[in-house]
């Protein structure tokens, strides 16, 4: 297997919730890429492991592996690579409830990628920010910097990030209850998911998109489509072969639990 193939499995893994065996491959990878001085792919490999540890619940061992790839992009001047690990940092503290760590990390990622020509990592921060200030009530904030991500995300036409972002708009409107809105932003995203049909898309990203919309309608009373959508949710999330660590947390992002409670007092 050469590394590109190597590459491309540790990627596969990750995304399917493997994580054990996609730290091991991303290990070697930073092994051999450090060797050969291509800086760029051993920091990526590097942070890989701290997001993987991330995926698997480690949130300890996640922050100390993303710590490490900051380091080693400050110490060969990577500003982008080095924007996209604080990112990851922030998310991380996201993960964990740490609001005021989380927002700290995403506004120095968003500081430095602004001045890069990564606009798509620029834009994927905003979202990111957006989605913690969701988390804080601060919705016009919120509001500002995700349609800020999405206009950039719109015009570089990056479908994946896009529709991510619609995800975390929807959910603003939601933590507002305007479930008449998230319901418009969601089929935003399905549209895209649907249209693009990429082995990439059967993950918790779109599992999250038909759960969202399940919860939607189950607060408007609507429970035969509710009780549709959070199947098709379910479906996804079990076919995706995710460990059991990987699962719970998409269930806890596609609010089965809420919906669910919504259903059983009907």
């Amino acid at each position: 297997m050469d590394y590109l193939e190597k590459q491309q499995k540790a990627d596969n893994l990750r995304n399917s919730g493997k994580t054990k065996e996609a730290i091991k491959l991303y290990q070697e990878l930073f092994e051999y890429y450090d060797q050969q001085k291509l800086h760029d792919k051993a920091g990526g490999a590097l942070q890989m492991v701290g997001v993987s540890h991330k995926i698997d619940n480690s949130t300890e061992e996640s922050l100390k592996f993303l710590n490490k790839a900051a380091d080693y992009f400050r110490l060969y001047n990577d500003m982008v690579g080095l924007g996209s690990t604080l990112r990851d940092i922030g998310i991380t503290y996201e993960y964990i409830d740490n609001l005021v760590e989380a927002e700290k990390y995403l506004d120095e990622s968003a500081k430095i990628l602004k001045d890069t020509d990564d606009k798509n990592g620029y834009a994927i921060t905003l979202a990111k920010i957006g989605h913690v200030l969701t988390r804080q009530e601060k919705y016009n904030e919120a509001k500002e910097s995700l349609e800020n991500a999405i206009t950039i995300l719109e015009e570089s036409g990056h479908w994946f990030f896009l529709a991510t972002s619609y995800g975390h708009l929807a959910n603003l409107f939601i933590c507002q209850s305007d479930y008449e809105q998230a319901i418009k932003i969601i089929y935003k995203a399905l549209d895209i998911y649907d249209k693009e049909k990429q082995e990439k898309i059967h993950t918790r990203r779109y599992s999250q998109a038909w759960g969202l919309l399940a919860f939607c309608y189950a607060n408007l009373g609507e429970l035969e489509k509710a009780k549709s959508f959070l199947q098709k949710s379910l479906n996804i999330v079990l076919s995706a072969d995710f460990s059991v660590s990987a699962t719970a947390v998409v269930l806890r992002d596609i609010r089965a639990k809420e919906t669910l409670e919504i259903l059983a007092r009907q």
